[in-house]
């Protein structure tokens, strides 16, 4: 049986970290294991309770206001292992910084 990968972007291997903020709750320090321009990977074990969408703050090595990207976000899947998170919105500046950090890899 085929896996029918339904990405439009490349997902690109990315070292930092990201805080998630539910209305039910807030994870700190998540590890992002990877980045698109439509999405990214956070690793870790998510009690969520059918809570679907979220603010996220990505960092890049060190935790600066000037370094960090700001989106919305909608779970789209979870494990055990990770959460698999689907862009909803950000700002044109959020925007192109998401392209230049992608550009560098």
């Amino acid at each position: 049986m085929d896996i029918i990968n339904r990405r439009k972007f490349q997902r690109i291997d990315f070292d930092g970290q990201a805080s998630l903020d539910f209305i039910d709750g807030k994870y700190e320090s998540c590890q992002v294991r990877n980045i698109s321009l439509t999405g990214l990977c956070i690793s870790g074990c998510f009690q969520l309770n059918n809570i679907k969408n979220c603010f996220v703050t990505i960092f890049h090595s060190e935790k600066t206001g000037d370094n960090c990207l700001k989106a919305f976000a909608q779970v789209v899947w979870k494990n055990d292992q990770a959460i698999g998170l689907k862009f909803t919105g950000m700002t044109l500046e959020n925007y192109e910084l998401l392209q230049a950090t992608l550009a560098k890899k």
